[in-house]
């Protein structure tokens, strides 16, 4: 029998409650609301702080566990490729262009039209793939 004051063989075995309240509890990165924090600063931290607050939703949706490795890839790659897709587009066109024709065509765009559409279409793109992320959360 147990003294007042000690605990028996049997309650030593059981964790207290605040133990085990706190495994049952996710982890910070586990959490919906902090995934929504990643998707939300990846799609528009870099409109708010410029490169840094992109870089910090980078971070974050790398740190979250509730998008698969493949989700993670394509949100934070798919805007650069499509840009590098985009680059090597316009340096043909404008190739193409300077090369076959003495004079301008009126019809073709400048090398910086092209250049200021892929700085628009990156604004485009990113913020597009925070909320592509956020869709994909909806059923987690």
């Amino acid at each position: 029998m147990a003294k007042p004051g000690e605990r028996s063989a049997v309650t030593a075995e059981m964790p207290s409650e605040a133990a085990a309240s706190t495994r049952t509890r996710p982890p910070l990165a586990e959490s919906r609301g902090f995934a929504i924090a990643a998707a939300l600063a990846l799609a528009f931290g870099g409109i708010v702080v410029p490169v840094l607050g992109w870089c910090a939703g980078v971070i974050m949706v790398l740190m979250s566990g509730l998008w698969r490795r493949a989700e993670k890839l394509i949100a934070l790659t798919l805007p650069f490729v499509v840009a590098a897709l985009a680059a090597v587009c316009i340096s043909l066109i404008t190739q193409a262009s300077a090369d076959g024709a003495q004079a301008r065509n009126p019809l073709i765009p400048a090398s910086y039209d092209l250049w200021n559409s892929l700085v628009l279409f990156e604004v485009v793109l990113i913020p597009a793939s925070g909320l592509w992320l956020l869709w994909r959360l909806r059923r987690r």
